[in-house]
C-alpha cells in the first residue's frame, strides 16, 4: 500500500489543495481515503521538509494546515522558479527528508516520513479512531476555552495549550514511510496529539480526542494556558477511556516566588541562573521528563539575572509537588553549579522557595572501587612514562576535582583506587575524565556490579606517525580491504555511521567535493569510509538512497577493530594519510571545507 507525500525546496513552496489547479505539473498528489477507499473530504494536511545538508525546516503547505478537496485530494506543487530543484527531488537527485501530518476528525492521526525520490501520486488510508470526550471546567465550574497564545503557534505541538502524550513511542498515531514500514521517527520521543491534530474543540469546554482503537498504556493530559493555568497534568485512566468521557476540573493556580542565593561561596562566580520546573513524579523517569520538557510549554528554562532580577514569579502554576532545578552560569555557557529542590505549590495559595547550592564535598565520592588504566599508542605499543590526570566529574552540577595524577609506568598503566561507583538501578551522575599529556582522551562511568577491572585506552595516531594497518570489509565486493594495499596513494579515511546525524552532513560534503574535484584527484587519492554500524545490511541501502554509493570505497568495521586501532571515540572522525603511510592530519571532517583541505595537501602546500 502506498502511503504518502511532499517536497522541499530552497524557497517557500506553496500547496494547492481544495481542488485548485496547480501550475503545469504537480510535484505530488495525495489521495486521502477511508479503509473502504472512499474520500475523506474533511481531512487536513501539513507538510514540511529538510534538504540534505540544510539546517532549515521548510513549511510546504500554506497555510500550515491545508484542507483537501471534496474528492479527498491535495496537490502540492512548486513555483516555476523551483522547477529545476523540484525535478531533482522527484528523481531522487537531491536528498530530502519530508514529514507530513494528516488528520481528520474521527480518524487516527497519521505521520508520514519520506526520504529519496517522490512518487507522482500517493494514497493514504486513514483508520477509524476511538473517540474520547474531554469536558474541561475551571475551579469555579465554568467551561474552559483553550486557545493558542499567539497566531504563529497555531498548528504546532510546542505551542498548543492542550496536549495528549503517551509513555510509549509512536502509540498515538500511525507512523510509516511510503512503503508502510516503521520509520526512524517511531524510535524517537513520541510526538503528542495537540489542538488541531487529534484534538478539536466541539463545544463550550468540550474537546474531542481521536485515539487508536487498540491503545494500551498510560496517557497524560497536559494543559498549559498562560494567565489561566500553567503546567497542569493528569493521567487518564483505562476506565475513563472505556467510558469515552473524561471530566477535568482545573484547580485554582498557585503563586510561586523562586530565588537563588548567589551569596554562598559555590554561587559567587555566577551571573545568572536558569530555572526549570518538572513534576516531582516525573523526576526519575527520563521518558516522562523528555515529554514534559518538549510539550508542557515549560521546557525552556527561565533566567534569573543577579542582581538585576533576583526573583522568578509565577502567578499561574498548577498546584502540586514539583522539582525545581537551577543552572548557575557565568558568561554565556559555563556552568558554575546546579541545584535541585522540592517545591510544594498549594492550590489557590502562595509559596516562596530559595534555592541554595550545596557545598561540594569530594570525600562523599570516595569509594572502594579500584581498576587499572592502560594507555596504548595507535598500533598497540604502550604509552610509557606519559603524564596523566584523572578528574571526578559531577556533570549534573558542573563540578570537577582531580583524584589522581602523575606519570604512567613503562607499560603505560596506572592503578586507580578509591573510585566511586553508582548504585545499581540509579542513573549515573558521576563519571571520570582521563587526560593524557593535558589532553582529554576518554571518560568512563562505574556502576556497582559491572565487573569492570581495566580501562583500555588507545590514542589516535599523532601527526607524522605511521597509520595503523586495518582490515575492513568492502561493502561493494564483500572482500577484505587493507590500508596497506593502498600504500603509494593518499588516503582519506572517514569513520561514520548511518545513525549519526552529523555524519550525514559530512557524507554529503564528501560527495560534493568529489563531484567538483574528482578528476583532479583521480589516481592520487582514495576516499575510504568505514561504517561502525552494528550490521552491514543497513549501510549500502542508506548510501544508495542518498546517492552516496559511488564516490568512495565504502567499508564496514566488522568487529570494531579498525575504530579501536585509530582510537576513535566518536563519529564522525577522519584521518588523512600520505603515500608513505603516515598520518598528516586528523580531526573532525567539518573543521574545514574538505575539498580545500585535500587540494592543499595533494598540492604539497601547508601541512596544517
Amino acid at each position: 500500500m502506498r502511503r504518502l507525500v511532499t517536497f522541499g525546496a530552497l524557497a517557500t513552496v506553496f500547496a494547492f489543495c481544495g481542488g485548485q489547479v496547480a501550475i503545469d505539473m504537480p510535484l505530488i498528489t495525495l489521495r486521502i481515503v477511508d479503509p473502504d477507499g472512499r474520500p475523506v473530504p474533511h481531512a487536513r494536511v501539513s507538510a514540511t521538509a529538510i534538504l540534505q545538508g540544510e539546517e532549515v525546516i521548510e513549511q510546504l503547505t500554506e497555510p500550515s494546515w491545508q484542507r483537501v478537496s471534496p474528492r479527498g485530494l491535495c496537490v502540492i506543487d512548486g513555483q516555476p522558479r523551483h522547477r529545476q530543484i523540484a525535478d531533482a527531488i522527484v528523481r531522487g537527485k537531491r536528498a530530502l527528508r519530508m514529514t507530513v501530518r494528516i488528520y481528520a476528525p474521527g480518524y487516527r492521526p497519521v505521520l508520514l516520513e519520506h526520504e529519496g525520490a517522490l512518487p507522482r501520486e500517493a494514497t493514504v488510508i486513514l483508520q477509524p479512531a476511538r473517540i474520547v470526550e474531554l469536558r474541561i471546567r475551571n475551579w469555579d465550574d465554568r467551561p474552559v476555552k483553550l486557545e493558542y497564545a499567539q497566531p504563529y503557534l497555531i498548528g504546532h505541538a510546542e505551542g498548543s495549550p492542550i496536549s495528549i502524550v503517551h509513555t510509549q513511542i509512536a502509540s498515538l498515531y500511525d507512523i510509516r514511510d511510503l512503503r508502510g514500514n516503521p520509520t526512524q521517527e517511531s524510535r524517537r520521543i513520541a510526538t503528542p496529539l495537540f489542538l488541531g491534530y487529534g484534538i478539536e474543540e466541539i463545544g463550550d469546554g468540550v474537546y474531542r480526542v481521536s485515539l487508536p482503537a487498540d491503545l494500551e498504556g498510560t496517557i497524560y493530559l497536559i494543559i498549559n494556558a498562560p494567565e489561566r493555568i500553567r503546567g497542569y497534568y493528569r493521567a487518564i485512566s483505562s476506565e475513563e477511556l472505556a467510558a469515552g468521557v473524561v471530566e477535568v476540573r482545573l484547580p485554582k493556580p498557585s503563586r510561586v516566588v523562586l530565588t537563588v542565593d548567589f551569596q554562598v561561596p559555590e554561587a559567587r562566580e555566577a551571573a545568572q541562573a536558569y530555572i526549570k520546573l518538572t513534576p516531582a513524579e516525573f523526576a526519575n523517569d527520563e521518558r516522562l521528563q523528555s515529554l514534559w520538557m518538549r510539550y508542557s510549554g515549560m521546557f525552556e528554562a527561565t533566567p534569573i539575572v543577579f542582581p538585576r532580577q533576583p526573583h522568578l514569579v509565577i502567578t499561574d502554576l498548577a498546584p502540586g509537588a514539583w522539582e525545581a532545578s537551577a543552572w548557575l552560569t557565568k558568561g554565556e555557557y559555563e556552568t558554575v553549579d546546579r541545584i535541585k529542590a522540592r517545591l510544594d505549590a498549594p492550590e489557590g495559595g502562595s509559596v516562596a522557595l530559595a534555592l541554595r547550592p550545596e557545598p561540594f564535598d569530594l570525600a562523599r565520592y570516595r569509594g572502594n572501587r579500584a581498576l587499572t588504566l592502560r594507555v596504548q599508542r595507535a598500533g598497540g605499543r604502550p604509552l610509557a612514562n606519559a603524564p596523566y590526570r584523572v578528574e571526578l566529574n559531577l556533570w549534573r552540577r558542573g563540578k570537577r576535582a582531580i583524584i589522581a595524577q602523575g606519570t604512567l609506568d613503562a607499560n603505560g598503566t596506572v592503578r586507580l583506587t578509591n573510585l566511586y561507583e553508582t548504585p545499581q538501578g540509579t542513573e549515573p551522575d558521576v563519571n571520570y575524565l582521563v587526560y593524557i599529556n593535558d589532553t582529554l582522551r576518554s571518560s568512563f562511568t562505574l556502576q556497582a556490579g559491572d565487573g569492570q577491572q581495566q580501562i583500555n585506552l588507545v590514542l589516535p595516531p599523532s601527526i607524522g606517525e605511521p597509520a595503523p594497518d586495518i582490515r575492513v570489509v568492502d561493502l561493494t565486493t564483500g572482500k577484505p580491504l587493507t590500508l596497506q594495499s593502498l600504500r603509494g596513494k593518499w588516503v582519506y579515511l572517514e569513520f561514520w555511521a548511518t545513525w549519526c546525524a552529523p555524519c550525514q552532513t559530512v557524507m554529503q560534503a564528501l560527495k560534493k567535493a568529489t563531484d567538483k574535484h574528482g578528476a583532479r584527484w583521480r589516481g592520487r587519492l582514495k576516499i575510504v569510509t568505514v561504517s561502525i554500524d552494528a550490521s552491514p545490511e543497513v549501510v549500502m541501502p542508506h548510501l544508495r538512497k542518498h546517492g552516496w554509493d559511488k564516490f568512495a570505497r565504502h567499508t564496514w568495521d566488522s568487529e570494531g577493530r579498525a575504530a579501536d586501532a585509530y582510537g576513535v571515540r566518536g563519529v564522525p572522525t577522519a584521518f588523512l594519510i600520505d603515500p608513505d603511510g603516515k598520518v598528516v592530519w586528523s580531526g573532525h571532517p567539518l573543521s574545514e571545507d574538505v575539498g580545500t583541505k585535500l587540494n592543499r595537501y595533494l598540492q604539497g602546500g601547508s601541512r596544517r
